[in-house]
């Protein structure tokens, strides 16, 4: 009988250490981190993504305190989560930085390292190809904006190994000039933010390289809206914290490559989001939610800067909460039997 109850007792223990380890991953993969480490030459611009994939607010600190917009690097809020921004790096700005988020003990940290701009092994700033065979892809991005608004243009290498960015404008004339000041989230993703939006239709390419494969993606700026909404949002499921919704884009000629989902409580003005697929038939959860609350949800696409350019909304309701959550009901059990396997092998012991 001993025998049992300590491998009751062992099992349980394990299963406890499964769970807060599971439980950690969790939290971790909630919290996502455009790259962790970057070597660059001093007085190059480079900028990191942070975000939690579940609406959390997150933070920045760095290797002398919190940061924000005013400090150096600096932090500024984007579409594509809170970017840490190093602009004409230098030396003593090496370390490591920190992401967590509000509410969360979990976090994510990135490391910088710069290098003396007069080193002689950096990779060169223009692409080279010779006697390679290259896998281009071409893909076009229409963009409606209000006059004057702000926006980030996402550039991301689909597949493969690192790359190397470049952007242009063209002008009324149909010339092409080169954008010296973008940014570069990680070996994969690259942003220009255009501050103003111009009063006509303009356009914009990103070309990014690599050593086999080369990407040129072309934003059509458009001032106005689509002529309807073409997104819709479907409830699928519903529990008493957590909506399963369906996304169903009408436009066929929208190519580019994630939703932005944007949510929050009808009673509160904050807003949150985070990315989806963007694919005709997106299915998503909206996790962590209150009981027996309305929540008003909308869509827009990755690069729309201003929320009033996205879907109609739509509210949805959760649940009321009649029953306690099965983990903490199970939890419950679990301590339960804990505590009468150890009153069990204490009388035993006694007797």
């Amino acid at each position: 009988m001993i025998m049992n109850d300590i491998l009751n007792l062992l099992t349980f223990y394990i299963i406890g250490v499964v769970s807060v380890q599971v439980q950690r991953k969790f939290q971790d993969d909630m919290l996502y981190l455009s790259y962790e480490n970057a070597t660059v030459r001093q007085g190059k611009t480079l900028a990191i993504s942070c975000r939690d994939r579940s609406g959390q607010t997150v933070f920045w600190q760095g290797p002398r305190g919190p940061l924000g917009p005013y400090t150096r690097p600096k932090v500024m809020d984007s579409s594509i989560g809170k970017l840490l921004i190093f602009n004409n790096t230098k030396v003593d700005e090496m370390g490591n930085y920190t992401c967590s988020s509000l509410g969360r003990r979990n976090r994510k940290v990135f490391r910088l390292t710069v290098k003396d701009g007069n080193q002689s092994n950096e990779s060169p700033d223009e692409p080279t190809f010779m006697n390679q065979k290259l896998n281009v892809y071409r893909s076009d991005e229409e963009i409606y904006l209000e006059n004057g608004a702000v926006v980030n243009l996402t550039c991301e290498v689909p597949i493969g190994s690192s790359a190397r960015f470049q952007w242009y404008t063209t002008d009324m004339n149909n010339r092409t000039h080169k954008i010296d000041n973008f940014v570069v989230l990680s070996h994969r993703q690259s942003i220009l933010e255009v501050e103003k939006a111009p009063e006509i239709q303009e356009m914009y390419k990103c070309v990014a390289w690599s050593d086999h494969q080369k990407l040129v993606k072309r934003f059509n700026l458009h001032v106005g809206h689509r002529s309807e909404a073409t997104v819709s949002v479907n409830l699928v499921n519903v529990t008493s914290d957590s909506l399963g919704l369906l996304v169903e884009d009408g436009d066929v000629q929208a190519v580019p490559s994630v939703l932005l989902v944007h949510y929050r409580r009808l009673d509160e003005d904050q807003w949150h989001n985070f990315e989806i697929d963007a694919q005709n038939g997106s299915f998503f959860f909206l996790e962590n939610l209150e009981p027996a609350t309305k929540y008003e949800i909308k869509i827009s696409h990755l690069n729309s800067a201003d929320l009033d350019l996205a879907s109609n909304s739509t509210v949805y309701e959760t649940l009321a909460n009649t029953n306690e959550k099965p983990f903490a009901s199970v939890s419950v059990l679990i301590f339960a039997y804990f505590v009468h396997v150890l009153y069990q092998y204490s009388v035993a012991v006694i007797l």
